[in-house]
């Protein structure tokens, strides 16, 4: 199974709302909140294969999902394709996220760190 234009839309959508409030992303919430115009039942079966692929998981049965570490370098090597740098360019990776997202840096690491705490829940 391949990545098409859809699930990449989908996929950042998710990262970039787990990276700006620090919840796992149900298919609601991407439907409501991005121009993607489809159903959340959709959205859902395209989460379902993102979640087969490895790049999103979901932490528990009643809980939206949240990005794997697959999915995070998939996000920022698109990043870098978008921004034509390669990643070995970049001195500090992580600063790619304060400038996409608009966030200060100190923001990034505690988001990081809720990160961090959810995975080591599971």
């Amino acid at each position: 199974m391949e990545l098409d234009e859809r699930k990449v839309k989908i996929l950042k959508a998710i990262i970039s709302n787990y990276l700006e409030t620090g919840e796992p992303v149900g298919s609601r919430t991407i439907s409501k909140y991005t121009d993607l115009n489809l159903s959340s039942a959709t959205i859902r079966n395209e989460m379902a294969d993102l979640e087969e692929m490895g790049y999103i998981i979901q932490p528990h049965t009643s809980a939206g999902r949240i990005p794997t570490d697959a999915g995070y370098r998939f996000y920022v090597d698109q990043l870098m394709d978008e921004k034509g740098e390669p990643m070995e360019s970049c001195p500090h990776p992580q600063q790619i996220f304060y400038v996409d997202l608009g966030m200060e840096p100190d923001e990034y690491d505690i988001l990081r760190r809720r990160e961090e705490e959810a995975i080591a829940l599971d």
